[in-house]
């Protein structure tokens, strides 16, 4: 697990785009589909969704683009990139249904990261279940809502590029509680 760049900062133009055509690639009917048996509690929370970046990951040194991994993180501080506001069709080609599904409703979110899970005071978290409930209840949560459209369900917010970017980011907050303890895993 390391810590991936901004996609706002460290991408041009043509490097988001070329991210999404290859998370469209890897994103088939059935990984979308994973999304729904991930536990979204506790250190799970980190650890389901680490797993599962982890197969983009692959998928991606197995296509020859490793400049993609680790995956370029996404903060919800800043607007989402016009390139990752876009949802994957299902295999069949056809629109995701109910039809709010297939875009995002907000690029605007301005959700900064709390100052409770920043670097500098994420380490008063005295294990990763109570950091993954509170960040998770909490900000995590809302951002998923604010985007809304895609973004807003489980079902189908792994269709959504941004999705697998903010993960990205909330995989460089729990390395930032691992390495308050020197550790590689809770």
């Amino acid at each position: 697990m390391s810590k991936g760049y901004d996609i706002n900062q460290h991408l041009t133009r043509a490097g988001r785009r070329a991210l999404v055509r290859f998370m469209f690639r890897y994103l088939t009917d059935e990984v979308v589909a994973v999304h729904q048996n991930l536990r979204h509690f506790g250190a799970f929370l980190f650890t389901d969704h680490r797993d599962y970046l982890a197969g983009m990951e692959r998928f991606f040194e197995d296509q020859g683009v490793p400049e993609f991994v680790p995956l370029p993180v996404w903060n919800p501080a800043r607007p989402i990139p016009q390139e990752l506001d876009r949802v994957r069709r299902t295999d069949s080609g056809a629109p995701r249904s109910p039809e709010w599904a297939n875009r995002l409703q907000n690029r605007r979110p301005d959700l900064p990261l709390p100052r409770a899970f920043t670097p500098s005071r994420i380490c008063g978290f005295r294990d990763a279940t109570t950091l993954g409930n509170a960040l998770g209840n909490n900000w995590h949560n809302r951002v998923h809502n604010v985007v809304g459209g895609a973004m807003a369900t489980m079902e189908h917010a792994p269709a959504a590029p941004v999705f697998w970017c903010f993960h990205a980011f909330i995989d460089g907050i729990y390395r930032d509680w691992l390495d308050c303890r020197g550790t590689e895993s809770d």
